[in-house]
Formats: structure tokens, C-alpha cells, sequence
């Protein structure tokens, strides 16, 4: 199964000041609201997601994430295997920023590339039974 494009996430910094904006002055509708992040569907299949800078870095400490360094926005895909897709990309030569990880406080398992344009990529699916 290729990737399926499902969010695009920017880093926020502060999350009242980026609600504010995408939900009272460009109109678009909030879906999910969970404090450090909240996603806005804009269409069917495919979600605008604010994602606190700090809410993110706690999840994936080893990840560079300021604006300095250029990272505003993650595009995430949902993969059938997060490890599957690991070992395809590494058999690949694809450099890895993180392996593959359970974060139980997003309910995701995830992992981190970037795209040759230094842009973050997370590929992701549900947390896997017995994990």
C-alpha cells in the first residue's frame, strides 16, 4: 500500500493565537480540539493539524524543530506497517531522523525522514496490538 496523504501539520508556538486564526479569521471548522493539538478537516480524507513546537518535541526529543532550522510544517502519511516501511526505506538508503516509535499519548506509532528539500515526513499508523 503507498502512503496515503492524511495531514499536514504545522508547528505552532503558541496554540490560542494559531486556533484563533485558521478557525475565526480564515472560517475553517474544527474537528478535533486536544489542547496541544487540533485538526481542521479540509476535505474528505485529508486534515490541517496545529501541533504545539513543545508538544511535538517532548514526543520526538531528537528531532530539530525550530523555525531556525526550517521546520514549520510535517506532512504526515498512514502506512499499513511503520516497521515495513522502515526496513523498505533503509534497504532504500533512505536516512532515518527517528526509528520507529509508539507514542501512546498520540495513539500513534511513527517514524521520522526527511524529503531531499530537508522537509520533515512522518509516516504513521495505529500502535499495534501487544505493543
Amino acid at each position: 500500500m503507498a502512503p496515503t496523504l492524511t495531514h499536514i501539520w504545522l508547528l505552532v508556538g503558541e496554540m490560542p493565537r494559531a486556533l484563533t486564526f485558521y478557525q475565526a479569521t480564515l472560517g475553517l471548522e474544527l474537528a478535533n480540539d486536544l489542547g496541544e493539538y487540533a485538526e481542521f478537516k479540509v476535505s474528505e480524507d485529508v486534515y490541517l493539524a496545529l501541533f504545539t513546537r513543545s508538544a511535538m518535541l517532548a514526543g520526538e526529543p531528537n528531532i530539530a524543530l525550530s523555525p531556525a532550522s526550517g521546520q514549520r510544517a510535517v506532512l504526515a502519511f498512514e502506512v499499513a506497517s511503520v516497521d515495513a516501511e522502515a526496513d523498505r526505506l533503509r534497504a532504500r538508503g533512505v536516512r532515518l531522523i527517528s526509528e520507529p516509535a509508539n507514542h501512546a499519548e498520540w495513539g500513534l506509532r511513527t517514524l521520522f525522514l526527511h524529503d531531499p528539500d530537508d522537509n520533515l515526513v512522518c509516516l504513521y499508523a495505529g500502535i499495534p496490538e501487544g505493543s
